[in-house]
């Protein structure tokens, strides 16, 4: 199903209307459309997310810890966080401009991270959380993040990541692929561009793993200021956003304790990286 289609988003579309909505940009004649009832099943699975969020106090605490570690990575200036989703991290920080490539009445605006319609050197920080192992094609989402970030400007990565400890829950329990055996930096020809929920799990694993040299080559601009391993046994057993939980609070805060003293095997049982580049022209 296509929730948004674009051939060419080069401004945001801050309204969808009740029925099917044609526009033309006279410069280009690229054709946005989108049909209601992908946005209706989109919305629904968004309000899901948001509905697990507050039914679930283990998903809540997992999550702010998360957007901690965001937060203190970020440069003093204007944010943007891609694939906002739920639109729970602005939540958390206010000031931050959220956007997504699907509609809903909680973002700021709606946008394709692989062309966005911002002025050169506008953001301090871009943060994009479970969003880049949906993007079929990174590489374009990484030019154009140099092009809209100020100099020593960062872009902040919280997204899976595949081991030898994850690699089974990942591959068999989850509703997403893990595809290893591919180039991160080429068109996907397995993942549809189209389809914002379409994905390969394996993405950041493989950019910044076995593809970090190639990836050095392709954007020098970046430099890699953080790379992070962690939550071994709360976040799986909490089970995210989708599944029920197998955690009580107790559960977790002595669950946490563990992952304290597990941490040196962060790189054989994590489930979660934080990737931080900083653009330095």
């Amino acid at each position: 199903m296509v929730i948004i289609k674009c051939n060419n988003l080069r401004q945001s579309i801050d309204k969808i209307s009740p029925s099917l909505l044609l526009k033309v940009n006279n410069e280009d004649y690229s054709l946005y459309y989108c049909s209601t009832i992908g946005i209706t099943m989109s919305l629904d699975r968004l309000l899901q997310h948001r509905a697990a969020w507050m039914r679930k106090a283990v998903l809540r605490h997992i999550y702010l810890d998360y957007f901690e570690r965001i937060r203190a990575e970020l440069e003093p200036g204007k944010t943007l966080e891609l694939g906002s989703g739920p639109g729970i991290f602005k939540e958390f920080l206010a000031a931050t401009l959220s956007s997504d490539v699907i509609w809903s009445p909680w973002l700021d605006t709606v946008l394709d991270a692989t062309a966005m319609p911002f002025k050169k050197e506008t953001f301090a920080n871009l943060v994009l959380i479970d969003v880049v192992h949906h993007l079929a094609q990174p590489g374009l989402f990484f030019q154009e993040a140099i092009r809209v970030l100020q100099n020593r400007g960062k872009i902040v990565i919280l997204d899976v990541q595949i081991t030898p400890f994850s690699y089974p829950v990942y591959h068999f329990f989850h509703q997403e692929p893990v595809r290893m055996k591919i180039n991160p930096l080429e068109p996907s020809l397995e993942q549809d561009p189209d389809d914002p929920f379409d994905s390969n799990q394996a993405i950041t694993t493989l950019l910044f793993g076995s593809y970090w040299t190639e990836f050095q080559r392709s954007f020098p601009q970046l430099k890699l200021r953080q790379k992070k391993y962690f939550s071994f046994l709360n976040y799986p057993l909490s089970g995210g956003f989708e599944h029920r939980s197998f955690l009580t609070m107790k559960m977790y805060q002595r669950l946490l304790k563990v992952e304290k003293l597990l941490q040196p095997l962060a790189r054989l049982l994590a489930f979660r990286n934080l990737i931080v580049l900083q653009k330095q022209e």
